[in-house]
């Protein structure tokens, strides 16, 4: 396929600023949990995460829908609502 730009991955921070990746140790047992948002501006993606650092070696661990990849669909050309207020509006 010709025509699409790659996947970007970026570490940001609450206010948007890119980050560098954490560097996180958890002690057998112990969990962490990332915030993931996704965005895209034209067409249907499906897409799940893939992989793990565990004792400094990168594995494949699948995060997905329940066994089903994760859908995002990009909003270019559509017209957009958003959730305000307690109602739906046009941003």
């Amino acid at each position: 396929m010709t025509g699409f730009d790659p996947p970007e991955l970026r570490w940001v921070d609450v206010d948007g600023d890119t980050q560098s990746p954490p560097e996180k140790a958890l002690a057998a047992g112990e969990s962490e949990r990332f915030l993931v948002r996704v965005h895209a501006w034209a067409g249907a993606h499906l897409w799940v995460l893939l992989h793990l650092f565990v004792d400094g070696c990168r594995e494949t661990f699948t995060v997905d829908d329940d066994g089903r990849p994760f859908r995002t669909v990009g909003l270019s050309g559509l017209p957009s609502l958003r959730w305000y207020g307690g109602a739906w509006s046009v941003p």
